[in-house]
């Protein structure tokens, strides 16, 4: 059984030709239901909501992967599972990050 929290990209990053990493302007939606305990360690990482299939869906910053990772959740973003914090991986942004661990 797979525990991994579920997301996906909502809004993907843009590469600008005049630098070399991913903009910070990528945002992240939950795909299903998240527990009480991951809701209040995500919570202040949201970027505000949209609707996805009839529903009311919440946006957070690419910054909540290394938060959930650093309280040793796994993520399943898109299907590219992180089971270790990306803060060693190159980059410095969270986003140029996760690019570069998948």
């Amino acid at each position: 059984m797979n525990n991994a929290v579920d997301l996906t990209w909502a809004r993907t990053p843009s590469f600008y030709s005049s630098v070399t990493e991913a903009g910070d302007e990528g945002l992240l939606a939950c795909m299903g239901f998240v527990a009480p305990a991951i809701f209040e360690l995500i919570k202040p990482y949201w970027e505000g909501y949209i609707q996805f299939n009839g529903k009311k869906t919440a946006l957070y910053h690419p910054n909540v992967v290394q938060a959930l990772l650093e309280e040793t959740y796994t993520v399943s973003l898109d299907g590219i599972m992180f089971d270790r914090p990306i803060n060693r991986f190159p980059g410095t942004l969270s986003v140029h990050k996760i690019i570069n661990y998948s």
